[in-house]
């Protein structure tokens, strides 16, 4: 029954998102886990994003280069 109880509460943080600056002494161990792997995962799709657009913008201005 406590399993089922963490297991329903783990889903639920899943469900509402990362709120940055919020208290996580309340997360269990494995909310904890669970919250840095979201959060890598974020940093990882932010960072080729990134990559995708320095890409584009070298590529852009390739183009317009004079000289």
């Amino acid at each position: 029954m406590i399993d089922d109880q963490n297991e329903a509460q783990s889903v639920l943080n899943r469900r509402r998102g990362i709120v940055p600056g919020e208290d996580l002494s309340g997360y269990s161990l494995t909310d904890l886990e669970e919250r840095k792997a979201v959060l890598q995962e974020e940093i990882a799709r932010t960072e080729a994003m990134a990559d995708n657009k320095r890409a584009g913008l070298s590529a852009a201005e390739s183009l317009f280069r004079t000289g």
